[in-house]
């Protein structure tokens, strides 16, 4: 069983019936150079964190409703899922949920019941369901020290002031403010400690955090 934004199978008169996802595939640029012994990993050469590709899931559905009500449970699962951002979170893993764009395939007909097969092009780290909140100081600048058990960080943040920006590995990120927590493009935290340098240059009532962590 799964849920995919909300919906059962259950919803589409449908039962699961498999589930497959493939494994994480290192994003390894090799390069040939003349008298040198193998090729040479530039990917290492630009970073010493292990990126990965895009992984496939695929979800099998069945069911054994009337034909009659076939188109309409091939135009449902349309509707809901092909060509749409997707969470998708599988009833054996039920801490953590999948991230990506879906597609249905045509339906197959198999005589006495009809199949459809999702394909799932999926972020390569499933997220915890829970997130762990911070609430930082109100002085600045301070530095938040944040310690990820998992492969990947996935922070979010919340400011209602301007003017405040978040340093992370040499690189400075402007913090908009909002009244909801906000993903920064780019800024994502790896296993082990990792530190956030925070500045503002008007008072503030401070900064959360909200974090999610990834594993493969």
């Amino acid at each position: 069983m799964f849920e995919m934004n909300g919906h059962l199978p259950d919803d589409y008169g449908c039962y699961h019936i498999h589930t497959e996802i493939a494994p994480p595939e290192p994003r390894q640029e090799m390069l040939d150079i003349p008298l040198r012994d193998g090729a040479l990993n530039t990917s290492a050469l630009l970073s010493d964190v292990v990126h990965y590709s895009t992984r496939e899931i695929t979800l099998g559905l069945e069911t054994a409703a009337l034909r009659s009500e076939w188109p309409l449970i091939q135009s449902a699962l349309m509707r809901d899922f092909h060509g749409q951002a997707v969470q998708l979170v599988l009833d054996s893993d039920p801490d953590w949920y999948w991230e990506g764009y879906a597609t249905v395939d045509q339906m197959e007909d198999l005589r006495g019941s009809a199949g459809w097969t999702i394909h799932i092009q999926a972020q390569p780290f499933k997220k915890t369901r829970a997130e762990r909140e911070i609430q930082l100081p109100e002085s600045a600048p301070f530095v938040c020290t944040i310690e990820i058990n998992g492969l990947r960080g996935y922070p979010t943040f919340q400011t209602t002031m301007s003017n405040t920006t978040v340093q992370y590995n040499g690189t400075t990120y402007p913090i908009p403010p909002s009244a909801s927590f906000q993903e920064i493009y780019g800024l994502t935290l790896v296993h082990g400690t990792n530190e956030l340098l925070f500045t503002m240059t008007t008072p503030s009532t401070g900064v959360k955090i909200k974090v999610r962590e990834g594993t493969l």
